[in-house]
């Protein structure tokens, strides 16, 4: 997609009707298979595409499919999950028909599970940017909405979230099931209200509704190069984009551990996509995604 629009500021956005979306989401159309099909450049991710009305979590399926039934570049889109879910087991928000909730299956030649959420989240991210949205990656997984100069996303609202899950076949090779969920067409009146000033929508930010089905097929070719990329020449392009991506870097961060917490400069990711926290007495420690309950910029 190319830029066509920027972002509303924060005293336009006002100017947006807030009723809920029940109405608004009458003049959405369903995901349309044969339109994203239309949109997509890639002959591997997408191209074997399912689009279910309603299941408990696309995740959850595809890790429990058969492994013939589970090929690479499978994608799975759902108009709602009733059990939708994020890391650490925490429930995603999603009303029917208002997002993209959709899983794809990748098959890694060579152990990439610690960078597929970065793919995701770096495809998210740069498709979002195309449109005219502040996107940025919050450390881990999380892609939210910030911009300085905006009073209301000074310190950022979440759009999204990424989910891997992986698993050992029986003949020793690896499926991973990367999960996105973004925020589309929701409202302000759509989201509880204790997380109103903390989560927005595609649609918020722009003032208008948004067409999902070339939005959904731009991330999955963003996907297909990147994921194309990492498989011949390894990470260094996809870290270095993570890296300019990445909100969290050079600020002062809170990192949960379980049931701790730790403090430090997010100094750097590493080939692996593992944060480098720069601690107060000057030791440097590697964080893997899978340890982290939870990243907050401090300063």
């Amino acid at each position: 997609m190319s830029k066509t629009t920027a972002f509303l500021s924060a005293a336009d956005r006002g100017k947006v009707p807030t009723e809920h979306s029940d109405a608004r989401r009458a003049q959405v159309a369903r995901l349309d298979r044969a339109r994203i099909l239309s949109h997509l450049a890639s002959q591997r991710i997408g191209s074997n595409l399912e689009i279910l009305e309603e299941i408990p979590s696309t995740n959850t399926l595809l890790m429990n499919r058969e492994p013939e039934d589970a090929p690479h570049g499978l994608v799975l889109a759902a108009e709602f999950q009733s059990q939708g879910k994020g890391r650490q087991g925490r429930r995603w928000f999603a009303p029917p028909r208002a997002n993209l909730l959709f899983s794809v299956v990748l098959r890694p030649k060579t152990p990439l599970s610690g960078l597929a959420t970065l793919a995701g989240a770096c495809s998210v991210i740069e498709e979002l940017e195309a449109l005219g949205v502040p996107a940025r990656l919050k450390w881990p997984n999380d892609v939210v909405a910030r911009a300085a100069h905006d009073q209301a996303l000074r310190d950022g609202r979440k759009l999204g979230g990424i989910l891997c899950e992986s698993k050992t076949e029986a003949d020793g090779g690896t499926r991973l099931v990367l999960g996105i969920g973004l925020n589309v067409n929701l409202s302000e009146a759509d989201f509880p209200r204790e997380i109103r000033t903390l989560a927005s929508s595609v649609s918020i930010l722009l003032g208008r509704l948004v067409d999902r089905d070339p939005l959904l097929a731009g991330i999955l070719n963003r996907l297909d190069r990147a994921w194309t990329d990492l498989e011949a020449h390894g990470g260094e392009t996809l870290i270095r984009k993570a890296r300019f991506l990445c909100d969290t870097l050079g600020h002062l961060t809170e990192v949960q551990l379980g049931e701790g917490r730790i403090e430090g400069i997010a100094e750097d990711l590493d080939s692996q996509g593992r944060l480098v926290l720069r601690l107060e007495s000057g030791v440097k420690r590697l964080l893997e995604i899978g340890e982290i309950r939870q990243t907050r910029r401090m300063d």
